[in-house]
């Protein structure tokens, strides 16, 4: 059997992390040279290692090492890996692909990303996410305690903060979190991802092009067998 490998990126693929580990690293930066931040570059499609030696150009730092840097950089993203959870937030739909492809047989999911190891760790590991050489969706929760969880919080006066009520439901507080900003989107409340209704449709309608894809495939293979059958038939006669 032949099977399908899915390579994800982490950052703006899988989650935004709200800017945690941009700020970790300029606290990082300033800590371990003396200077201050000054000239803040792309951090989109790069590996850690090369924002690193650019920002190091930029600032005129000759006097330290790379690994100097990227272990304060670490220890920086371990005090406040807590706020990845709570300031960024799983990209609408990672959780449903993830588990789709999770319960095929012939997709093996893993990640490539330019993140230092223990960041992309934290970063993942902070929205449920399983990594290392494979990566697993959230772990899945029965409806009626999704239903149960977003009516506590909503009918709450005065709100009760999210992981706070997620560790007394036993449930992840990102997860909780999705389940709370879905229930907005179907309440008309927010508008940056689609109701429920319309995430539904939407797959339906992905399903339905997806099948017509398949029929065309399987028409356009009849019809040059056809040809190729027919063709010599009509030159003899």
């Amino acid at each position: 059997m032949k099977r399908l490998l899915v390579m994800w990126d982490i950052d703006h693929t899988l989650l935004s992390g709200g800017g945690v580990a941009g700020r970790a690293w300029k606290t990082a930066f300033t800590a371990v040279t003396g200077r201050e931040w000054q000239v803040t570059p792309s951090f989109a499609g790069r590996t850690d290692l090369d924002i690193c030696t650019e920002v190091f150009a930029s600032h005129g730092v000759t006097d330290c090492t790379p690994d100097r840097f990227f272990a304060r950089y670490v220890t920086e993203v371990d005090r406040t890996r807590h706020l990845f959870a709570e300031q960024g937030s799983l990209l609408p739909g990672v959780p449903e692909v993830l588990a789709a492809l999770a319960g095929r047989g012939d997709v093996v999911q893993t990640l490539v990303t330019g993140n230092v190891p223990q960041v992309a760790a934290a970063k993942i590991a902070a929205f449920g996410l399983r990594g290392g050489s494979s990566v697993a969706a959230p772990k899945k929760y029965p409806d009626e305690l999704r239903q149960r969880a977003v009516r506590l919080y909503r009918e709450s006066d005065p709100k009760p903060t999210i992981r706070r009520l997620a560790e007394q439901l036993n449930v992840h507080h990102e997860a909780l979190r999705n389940w709370i900003r879905q229930a907005e989107a179907d309440a008309g409340e927010r508008q940056d991802r689609p109701t429920t209704e319309m995430a539904e449709e939407n797959r339906r309608l992905r399903e339905e092009v997806a099948e017509l894809r398949r029929v065309n495939e399987i028409l356009r293979a009849a019809s040059s067998y056809f040809a190729s059958e027919l063709g010599p038939a009509r030159r003899r006669s």
